[in-house]
């Protein structure tokens, strides 16, 4: 079909009507043309602006259809759109711009009849290639030239899609057009078929709802550029994507942090029965799945459309591949360089927010109709459509503006804070009347969300559609070396000329500052009753920020807390709270069970002098002592446990009403332990010194005095059952999950007895042999969900624990909530 007469809006409509969408809703759409972009003979420009534009329009559909309200005015401006069809290429990280994703040997080659295109992004294809030339791994450029011009190019594809490399000959349209393969590619770019007939059906438009897809679940499985600027454009919307990939197959870092934007990512090794199951489990909650295998891939892993309706009735699949869904070259290997190199043109973008348009359009039909539909769109398939739109002549079609760096585009970017730094990047070209448009999470590590917590179904707008099958266990946990005092090139060195070296010091965090104060020097001197600060927030800096803080009074008296180690100290609402310790390596410091508290905002110390003892025991407080825990809420100050004066372990429990200046005596815990923590109002304490059983302790803070007491239980360890054995020293410290789930994160420590001549080796597992003296291994405890504390301005979201409605569900059905479950942590 001929539409080189097109105008943008014409190409809107088109594909509008093709997808039997309400015509009447064309007129709020407007396409202001602000310049002439994309130096092309080919009309990029409109097929940019047109796609965008379509996708936002449908989007506005889907929000109007839910609220039974008029469709919102939508624009797009032209160059806008121009831009962001270049977006991965547009942004810096901490400003730097984005590496190109080739590796040494892909591009354009000359071959002895013509020309291929060689894709070797990814390791695996550049070593198919390669291994095909005869050449090994680390083959320069000139040496792949120079065999090349041994092959032909219709012969070398070939033969690349028979070994698993990814190679085009380059050909003209006539000789595209001649292909069986061309004539299997439909003239319309986005497929819709109707695989099931249901009850009209929508996600519930949840409270306070300013985007137009929230509510909305996409579940992504895909790799380069198409389908997940398909994903990314949804998310844009308000859709909340999760984006799997696989831990075995490599990534392309510099294209994934564009293409993350607005995404969850999740990893997931489908070949593996309990990855595959897992991702079942997030397709059962799921509105959409995206996918970029090709056609029968996922269908040989019993993953077909009909397959994944058994599991979800109501799920929208949207497919987009290279060459489409039929013809000799439907199940070929193809990247948006090598269609072009088939066909002539660059399209990826095109295909990614015509999928957005056929998947919006599938959830219209879906609310109104209770058809179910699978959505098609292939790059080979978008090409044949920008083809119909006509020409320019070359010499007007490439003098239009171009933007190579991200410079050129300053008024498009939006500057975010990521894991990886600070992230400028191009802002969605569509705006819609009264609706919010952008993306919510920022770019992390590949994998950085584990499955399981994803699974949970966000609880808004009165409804919840949790998942209950299994307790969400493991964590994942990673360890980060943020700086060192040493110079190691490891970590970001810490400026200033004052060694941290030290030891029985402690580490408050407030916000994104560590304080740093007391211990003994690496001579074993007292060190200074300076506090330094650190800041733990860098952007990539070779060196952290780093400051000491003169000890200051804020009191007349100008007393200020000796030097000191083997101290206690927290947090208490943004001061540093110490208790206690040793002014030697003997002594104990004796302030009459004072505490003191140092403001990072003042740089200054208070001492805060208990007024009277706790009514009914004369106790004016717990005295000296070393080694004890301080804990704080909103009001208190606890101390537990650590050495008394007289060496003995104590395991009694204060608390120090801060506001009146008294020690209250909370009941003793069963046992002295050093290890505590504090978690969502519940002390909680592991002891033992059985080589195969501890004990877990734990007791209500926030009860009032009657119902105060402790409960304790014991479980089996290493090697009787999964559970960390007995130990000193370890760090016990509390984790909560942005979806409300508690866990008690438990690492290193020591022994309690040295190894008896008895001990048993175990080789395999060396960290939970009988002759550990120093444990390595990182335990999770799950541990009970508790309310958040609603507030007017909360969504319902924030106001509802998620984890504390799933574990109410698989209450009542018996099933097992994993609470006060160990499970040693992925680190």
């Amino acid at each position: 079909m001929d539409r080189s007469h097109f105008t943008t809006h014409d190409s809107v409509a088109y594909i509008w009507k093709g997808l039997s969408l309400p015509e009447d809703v064309l007129s709020s759409l407007e396409l202001p043309v602000d310049a002439e972009c994309l130096p092309s003979s080919f009309k990029i420009d409109v097929l940019a602006q047109s796609t965008i534009a379509a996708s936002a329009l449908a989007a506005a559909l889907y929000w109007s259809t839910r609220h039974s309200e008029a469709t919102p005015r939508v624009i797009v401006p032209s160059e806008h759109a121009c831009v962001e069809f270049m977006s991965e290429r547009l942004y810096t990280l901490d400003g730097q711009s984005a590496s190109p994703p080739w590796g040494p040997i892909g591009g354009l080659h000359k071959v002895s009849d013509g020309f291929v295109r060689i894709h070797d992004s990814f390791p695996n294809h550049r070593q198919n290639a390669l291994q095909i030339l005869g050449l090994g791994p680390d083959a320069s450029r000139d040496e792949v030239a120079k065999e090349l011009m041994n092959w032909r190019a219709i012969e070398l594809e070939t033969q690349a899609s028979q070994s698993g490399a990814v190679i085009a000959a380059q050909r003209s349209f006539e000789e595209w057009d001649a292909l069986p393969q061309a004539k299997a590619i439909p003239d319309f770019p986005i497929l819709m078929g109707k695989v099931a007939q249901l009850e009209p059906h929508s996600s519930t438009p949840p409270m306070a709802d300013n985007k137009c897809l929230k509510g909305v679940r996409v579940v992504e499985m895909s790799r380069v550029i198409a389908a997940p600027v398909a994903g990314k454009t949804l998310a844009a919307h308000g859709a909340d994507v999760i984006w799997i990939t696989s831990p075995s197959l490599p990534d392309l870092p510099d294209l994934d942090i564009d293409l993350s934007r607005g995404k969850r990512t999740v990893q997931l090794d489908i070949q593996k029965a309990k990855d595959k199951a897992t991702l079942l489990e997030l397709l059962s909650t799921a509105d959409v799945f995206i996918q970029s295998y090709r056609p029968g891939s996922l269908a040989a892993k019993g993953l077909s459309v009909e397959d994944l309706l058994k599991v979800n009735p109501n799920l929208i699949v949207a497919s987009l591949n290279a060459y489409g869904p039929e013809g000799p070259w439907c199940q070929h290997r193809g990247f948006d360089s090598l269609v072009q190199a088939c066909s002539g043109l660059n399209v990826a973008e095109a295909q990614s927010y015509g999928g957005a348009t056929g998947i919006i359009a599938a959830l219209f039909k879906r609310a109104t109709e209770g058809d179910i539909y699978e959505v098609k769109v292939s790059l080979a398939g978008v090409m044949k459509y920008l083809r119909s739109l006509g020409r320019r002549e070359v010499k007007s079609g490439f003098s239009r503006k171009n933007f190579k760096e991200s410079r050129d585009v300053e008024g498009y970017l939006e500057s975010r804070e990521t894991a990886f730094g600070i992230l400028k990047a191009i802002k969605h070209a569509a705006k819609i009347e009264n609706a919010a448009i952008g993306w919510e999470n920022m770019p992390k590590p590949l994998g950085a969300y584990v499955a399981a917590e994803v699974v949970e179904h966000t609880a808004e707008a009165g409804y919840a559609a949790y998942v209950v099958s299994k307790p969400t266990l493991p964590l994942k946990v990673t360890f980060t070396r943020i700086a060192t005092a040493t110079g190691d090139s490891s970590a970001p060195r810490l400026t200033g000329r004052r060694s941290l070296a030290r030891s029985n010091h402690t580490v408050t965090v407030i916000g994104n500052k560590a304080y740093i104060f007391g211990g003994s020097t690496a001579s074993n001197f007292l060190a200074s009753n300076d506090v330094h600060v650190v800041t733990l927030e860098h952007s990539g800096k070779p060196e952290m920020d780093y400051s000491m803080i003169p000890a200051l009074s804020t009191s007349e008296s100008e007393q200020t807390p000796p030097a000191r180690l083997n101290h206690a100290a927290c947090e208490f609402h943004g001061n540093v709270a110490v208790y206690g310790g040793n002014d030697s390596a003997d002594g104990l410091i004796d302030e009459k069970s004072s505490l003191w508290l140092f403001s990072p905002e003042r740089k200054t110390w208070d001492i805060l002098q208990p007024s009277k003892g706790d009514v009914g025991t004369g106790d004016i407080g717990p005295g000296p002592r070393r080694n004890a825990h301080l804990f704080a809420n909103n009001q208190y100050v606890m101390l537990f446990g650590g050495i008394d004066g007289s060496g003995d372990n104590a395991s009694d429990l204060w608390q120090f009403d801060v506001a009146g200046r008294y020690w209250t005596q909370l009941p003793t815990a069963p046992v002295a332990t050093s290890n505590a923590s504090l978690s969502n109002g519940q002390l909680w304490l592991i002891s033992g010194n059985d080589p195969v059983s501890s004990q877990l302790h734990h007791m209500s803070i926030d009860a009032s005095s009657e119902e105060r007491k402790w409960e304790s239980f014991t479980f089996p360890t290493n090697p009787i059952a999964p559970g960390p054995r007995a130990r000193h020293g370890g760090a016990l410290l509390p984790i909560t999950t942005g979806w409300g789930r508690n866990y008690l994160v438990y690492f290193l420590g020591a022994r309690d007895e040295p190894p008896s001549a008895t001990s048993s080796t175990n080789a395999e597992d060396p960290k939970h042999s009988d002759e550990v003296t120093q444990f390595s291994d990182t335990w999770a405890l799950q541990i009970p969900s508790s309310d958040l504390e609603a507030k007017p301005s909360m969504t319902l979201k924030n106001a509802i624990n998620p984890a504390k409605i799933k574990d109410a569900i698989r209450s009542a059905l018996g099933a097992d909530t994993g609470h006060l479950s160990w499970a040693e942590a992925v680190v």
